[in-house]
């Protein structure tokens, strides 16, 4: 093997890898959230199985080249060591009456277990597209809250609608902090190269396009587990049942029993005695 070949075994694919054999350098903003030595280490070959699989999209509003942002639609995965991944990337102007069915063939083909959609412009009528492309291949819809758990059937397609709030720097922040800490990877050979470059330019100030962007936050969102858990409502009563025995307790024991339990966690039931 040549010195190009060995080049391009190690480092095909990789910014780096474009710098050396194509003199293509990287002209990422110093205030851009994310940066490729993040991605750069942390890249991976395609694994052979998956915790989870998804699709996650930014819907276009029109589908005119002339003036449309294009349809964000990125594949992505969660490893079997909970690395979140980077499969595929089908970003690009997509006209509404085929990007839907699009979606769900890749969903199919690729055994995901939900498709993960903004909702911020165009509210429900992205769903109700796909509902139809669902309807033409025998496929049921079914939409889910935001702590839903989707199921695993054959013939049921899972959508969760996202609406997003605050600005494009705070909704990027979270998914940023993933990449710093080295749970993202960018899968060899999957064709998403722009969207990292476009990561490493991003600086949430509204400069160039962000639909493959979007895509990627709500997909880092739903699979990094971002959202918020559910309330215990027991948990204002956590450890009443212990305090009641201490109380309970020959007086030898229950001073000692009962200031152990109160300087316990505050944050439950401590705090309110």
């Amino acid at each position: 093997m040549g010195a190009i070949e060995e080049l391009e075994a190690d480092m095909g694919q990789t910014q780096r890898g474009r710098e050396e054999l194509e003199g293509i350098y990287s002209d990422d903003d110093d205030a851009a959230l994310f940066k490729a030595e993040w991605f750069e280490r942390t890249r991976r070959a395609m694994p052979t199985a998956f915790l989870r699989r998804i699709i996650s999209i930014d819907p276009a509003i029109t589908a005119d080249a002339r003036f449309s942002d294009r349809t964000g639609i990125l594949c992505m995965g969660l490893g079997v060591d909970s690395q979140i991944l980077v499969t595929g990337d089908l970003t690009a102007v997509h006209r509404h009456e085929t990007w839907p069915g699009l979606v769900v063939d890749r969903y199919v083909r690729d055994g995901c277990d939900l498709i993960v959609i903004e909702t911020n412009r165009g509210g429900n009528t992205h769903v109700a597209l796909l509902r139809i492309a669902c309807r033409d291949r025998g496929l049921t819809i079914v939409e889910l809250g935001p702590l839903e758990k989707p199921g695993n059937r054959a013939d049921i397609v899972y959508v969760r609608p996202h609406h997003t709030r605050g600005t494009k720097a705070e909704r990027a922040g979270a998914a940023a902090a993933l990449a710093e800490r080295g749970r993202v990877s960018f899968v060899l050979g999957a064709g998403v190269e722009a969207l990292e470059d476009a990561l490493c330019s991003f600086t949430g100030e509204g400069k160039g396009p962000d639909d493959a962007i979007d895509a990627f936050v709500h997909g880092c969102f739903e699979l990094g587990s971002l959202a918020h858990e559910a309330a215990d409502p027991g948990a204002a009563f956590r450890g009443l049942g212990a305090l009641a025995e201490a109380i309970a307790a020959p007086t030898s024991a229950r001073a000692s029993d009962i200031a152990t339990l109160l300087r316990q966690d505050r944050g439950g039931w401590g705090g309110r005695i």
